[in-house]
C-alpha cells in the first residue's frame, strides 16, 4: 500500500491510517438511514451498538487479547485515536443539528489527514495553517448554506468560524486529549452556538 500510493513500501502504515481516517467521513449516512428501521430498532440505537462494539474492540487491544496494525507508539498505553473520533462522531450526529455536526465529521475526516501531511515535509509545513483553514471553510460553506439554510454570507462566516476552531484544536497540548476528539466537538458545539446566535438575530 505504501509503495503504491507513497511510493515508499515503509509508508503503509501512514497510508493506511490516512485512508481510513478519510472513510470516516461516511458516517454521514447515518442522516439517509430510516429513523426506525426495525421494530425496537432506530437508528440511534443502531449507532450506539456499532459505538459498543468499537469501544468492545479497544478494551481487548488494551487488555493486551488482539492486535491491531498500524497504530502509533503513543497509543500502545491509551484508547486508539480511532475510539476518540468514533466516540465523537456519535455525540455529533446525536446532539448537534445536521448541518453543524456534518460540517465537524467530514471537516476532521478530510483536513485532520491532510494536516499531518503538510506538516510532513518543510514545503508542506509552509501552506500551513492557510490550506487547511481554506480546504475546511470550503466544505462548511456549501453544506451551512444549502442544509443549514443561511444566506451565503451568514454562511460564510460561520464556515471561517468553524474552520479556525478546528484548525486550533487541531494539535492538544495534553496527551489526554485527541485532535480527532477536539476537531469534530469543539467546530460542531460552536457552529452550532453561532449558528443559533446568527439564527436568533436575523
Amino acid at each position: 500500500m505504501g509503495a503504491w500510493f507513497a511510493g515508499d513500501p515503509t509508508e503503509g502504515d501512514r497510508v493506511y491510517r490516512r485512508l481510513l481516517h478519510v472513510a470516516a467521513g461516511i458516517s454521514i449516512i447515518y442522516y439517509l438511514v430510516p429513523v426506525q428501521i426495525l421494530p425496537g430498532l432506530s437508528r440511534a440505537a443502531l449507532l450506539l451498538i456499532a459505538l459498543l462494539l468499537v469501544l468492545s474492540l479497544e478494551a481487548c487491544r488494551l487488555a493486551g487479547w488482539l492486535v491491531l496494525p498500524a497504530l502509533r507508539l503513543h497509543e500502545e498505553r491509551r484508547p486508539a485515536s480511532f475510539v476518540y473520533f468514533g466516540s465523537a462522531v456519535v455525540v455529533a450526529l446525536l446532539v448537534v443539528p445536521e448541518a453543524y455536526a456534518i460540517v465537524a465529521i467530514v471537516g476532521t475526516a478530510l483536513v485532520d489527514p491532510l494536516i499531518g501531511e503538510l506538516r510532513a515535509s518543510p514545503r508542506g509545513a509552509r501552506a500551513y495553517p492557510a490550506v487547511p483553514l481554506v480546504v475546511y471553510a470550503a466544505i462548511a460553506l456549501p453544506i451551512l448554506s444549502c442544509l443549514g439554510g443561511f444566506p451565503w454570507a451568514s454562511a460564510a462566516a460561520l464556515a471561517a468560524a468553524g474552520a479556525l476552531l478546528a484548525v486550533a484544536v487541531e494539535s492538544p497540548q495534553s496527551r489526554h486529549l485527541d485532535d480527532d476528539l477536539l476537531m469534530t466537538l469543539v467546530p460542531a458545539l460552536g457552529l452550532w452556538a453561532l449558528g443559533s446566535a446568527v439564527l436568533r438575530f436575523t
